[in-house]
């Protein structure tokens, strides 16, 4: 008698269970992993904007909410793109106001720069793990 290979519908059933469940895993891990690295983008474009608007202010001895905002947008622009072809767009919305899209979750933030020259984080929209902590930056909850 010749012996039947393959295997039976119950191991096919567990085997495609138990990859439900990891892919439901790793699914989830890369969520959040995609919301971390966008909070780090706010983070460092804070930073960026932050240096950009003292040094500026200083050397042209000005306000630094009264600065030229297209240019402030522009040197932000130039100082640096993300690979991957990642969507960022940074765009100023009024004296001292400026705000930053990221990517296909449209996760957004709105910076503000106060007449001492600081730099402010004051909204933040399409973030389900990060806040705005007391001192203008962006926090993990």
């Amino acid at each position: 008698m010749k012996a039947e290979k393959g295997f039976t519908l119950s191991e096919l059933t567990v085997t495609l269970m138990v990859a439900a469940v990891l892919s439901s895993f790793a699914f989830f891990s890369f969520r959040d992993y995609r919301e971390g690295a966008d909070a780090e983008l706010i983070d460092a474009m804070q930073a960026s904007l932050q240096s950009i608007v003292s040094q500026a202010s200083a050397r042209t001895d000005t306000n630094a909410v009264n600065l030229d905002q297209n240019a402030v947008v522009r040197a932000v622009r130039s100082d640096g793109q993300l690979a991957g072809g990642e969507r960022v767009e940074f765009t100023t919305t009024g004296a001292g106001v400026y705000r930053v899209v990221i990517g296909i979750n449209n996760r957004s933030a709105n910076y503000v720069v106060n007449p001492s020259g600081t730099v402010a984080l004051t909204n933040l929209s399409g973030f389900s793990h990060f806040g705005i902590s007391n001192n203008g930056t962006i926090k993990k909850l």
